[in-house]
């Protein structure tokens, strides 16, 4: 009988590696390579919209208005009018949850932008990054209904709206007005940068907000989780209003002891609903 359970064992195992070899290694040779590199005239375009599952995508700054892409996923390009919309189709078997280790969100759609050329910019992922580089549109709507990132360096928008459930964002010097940045689990993270305006809001995670402009005016909400603030140079004419529910606020910044400097034009509201807030 022993031997009986052995051999049976023995028979499972080998069957289990080798379906598992032939799932994580031939699963993919069926899926052609797609790939993109097409140009457009920028001066005919005002609106460009990119609706990704998996793919990551780039936005960076150029002399041309072009579109790099290299990869297993398809990516339908259509252009109506001034729009161009970027869409990748995902049959139904990759759409559901993915548990081969061998197939990861790596690949990337690289998108070069010429400055203040493009009025509106909307781009939604399920699970991907997004990271924009030396851009400068007017309006920015990014989405991020699952999980990623979505990291700005060096960025100029007018008006911003981000959007992510389970999403880190990540924003170093840039300037964004009229912003609305919500987030249900992750953190928000901005450094050296200047922010008017504006919404950021967290559900579940910490919110640091470090080396920022004096000139920034925001309202910062974290529902479970602490906020850090911190200016790169000494803050002038700032009013702040923080209100912990269940935690502490702290000011520790020299200039900003009475929650007040100056006239107050610049103002900061703080609110946790569980956590702390410190101004340093």
């Amino acid at each position: 009988m022993k031997k009986l359970f052995i051999f049976g064992m023995s028979c499972f195992i080998v069957f289990f590696i080798l379906g598992t070899c032939v799932w994580l290694f031939i699963e993919q040779k069926d899926k052609p390579i797609t790939k993109l590199n097409r140009s457009f005239d920028h001066t005919h375009i005002e609106e460009l919209v990119v609706n990704t599952d998996i793919v990551n995508v780039t936005f960076q700054e150029g002399k041309t208005f072009h579109m790099q892409y290299k990869g297993r996923e398809q990516l339908n390009v259509t252009q109506q009018g001034r729009t161009v919309q970027v869409v990748e189709r995902m049959n139904g078997k990759r759409k559901m949850l993915n548990l081969n280790p061998f197939i990861t969100n790596a690949e990337e759609l690289v998108v070069t932008l010429p400055p203040k050329h493009l009025k509106h910019l909307n781009v939604t992922t399920h699970i991907a990054n997004v990271n924009m580089k030396d851009v400068k549109v007017d309006n920015v709507m990014v989405w991020n209904d699952q999980n990623g990132e979505v990291n700005l360096k060096d960025c100029q928008f007018k008006h911003t709206q981000i959007k992510g459930h389970e999403t880190f964002v990540k924003i170093e010097n840039s300037e964004l007005t009229k912003g609305d940045v919500n987030v249900a689990n992750g953190m928000i993270f901005a450094n050296r940068t200047t922010v008017g305006q504006s919404l950021f809001k967290l559900g579940e995670g910490d919110m640091h907000l470090l080396k920022m402009s004096p000139e920034c005016d925001l309202k910062g909400i974290a529902n479970k989780g602490d906020i850090e603030m911190s200016y790169a140079q000494v803050p002038e004419h700032v009013r702040l209003k923080l209100q912990p529910t269940n935690g502490e606020a702290m000011v520790e910044h020299p200039n900003l002891k009475n929650g007040i400097n100056g006239n107050g034009k610049h103002q900061i509201e703080l609110y946790t609903n569980n956590g702390n807030i410190v101004v340093r």
